[in-house]
């Protein structure tokens, strides 16, 4: 799998917008995507990085590169 980068920058995690928790994988059944993508990432990164300390997060956005 081959991806092309197509942006990338650095973001507080707490900035994260509703769509893109969405694209992250948090439908927002709720109603609440952001909410959804807190509990996924405290569930994952709690011990080192919780999402209470809003570390700084790369955001890099990539489509699937063509083949040459």
């Amino acid at each position: 799998l081959l991806l092309e980068v197509t942006a990338a920058r650095l973001e507080r995690l707490q900035d994260i917008s509703e769509s893109d928790a969405i694209l992250e994988g948090c439908p927002g059944k709720s109603g609440d995507a952001r909410g959804e993508y807190r509990e996924v990432w405290n569930a994952l990164n709690a011990k080192r990085h919780p999402w209470a300390k809003n570390p700084w997060v790369w955001v890099v956005e990539f489509v699937p590169a063509q083949a040459r």
